[in-house]
């Protein structure tokens, strides 16, 4: 499953989302398949994730990445650490 959050953190004047996954390979894939550049992604302990736009964010959604909220993302990055 991909999971796209709804905190807009602004970086440039336009707010970035997070994009993440069940898994770094199923992460990449999906990223791929929706047009985002590979230096988007952030390899951080636990909590793997692309920075996307706006637009990115409606592509994702459009191809199944299920929305939800920033906490939601927290909880499901936490889950999948364990």
């Amino acid at each position: 499953m991909t999971y796209v959050d709804d905190f807009g953190v602004v970086w440039r004047s336009k707010p970035r989302y997070h994009l993440m996954a069940d898994s770094v390979a199923e992460l990449h894939r999906f990223a791929a398949a929706c047009g985002i550049n590979r230096c988007w992604f952030h390899h951080t302990r636990g909590y793997p994730h692309y920075d996307i736009t706006d637009v990115q964010r409606l592509v994702a959604a459009a191809r199944g990445a299920r929305l939800v909220t920033a906490r939601d993302l927290v909880l499901i990055a936490n889950e999948l650490r364990h």
